[in-house]
């Protein structure tokens, strides 16, 4: 498998680049290799491709064998999202929500995770949870935020699943 995918990413093929960063970024079939993870990443984002756009935000922004850059990480994961990309969108919305490099807007960030929970984004939808949980959408609201969890957990978000499950272990707002 391995062999195929390097003959392929090597070849040009930016899919097959992806696919090749994530095995090293991940240790899968071969040893995990963040600064190969980048250069895969990197080729296939500057052939156009929102996966490894998306992928070189996440190696910045959550220091996988790079110092933490979160301009270099919202400029990735911006190009992602302008192709509708829904990971992009969830992570530009994070940048939004949380005022990372930039004033917090609420509102952009909901915009754009509703755009990627149309896409079956779970991950979107966790993160407009804790903003009602703790009033970033302005005024707090436990029952809106349990909702937001719920369904980050139908689409299959493990972060959204934890979240909810110490809510239902704690006995907050449940």
């Amino acid at each position: 498998m391995y062999g195929s995918i390097k003959h392929h990413a090597e070849a040009g093929d930016a899919r097959a680049g992806v696919e090749l960063g994530a095995m090293y970024q991940k240790g899968i079939g071969v040893q995990q290799d963040y600064a190969e993870a980048l250069a895969w990443d990197g080729k296939s984002a500057n052939q156009g491709n929102a996966l490894g756009e998306k992928n070189l935000g996440d190696l910045y922004f959550d220091v996988l064998g790079v110092s933490r850059d979160c301009t270099k990480a919202f400029a990735w994961y911006q190009k992602a999202a302008d192709q509708g990309d829904a990971a992009g969108e969830e992570g530009v919305g994070r940048f939004y929500l949380y005022g990372i490099g930039m004033v917090s807007d609420f509102g952009q960030a909901r915009g754009l995770f509703l755009k990627a929970e149309a896409q079956g984004n779970g991950d979107a939808d966790y993160y407009l949870g804790p903003a009602y949980e703790f009033g970033c959408s302005r005024q707090k609201d436990m029952a809106e935020a349990i909702a937001w969890y719920q369904k980050g957990a139908a689409l299959g978000s493990a972060i959204a699943e934890d979240d909810l499950g110490k809510k239902y272990r704690s006995g907050i707002g449940v």
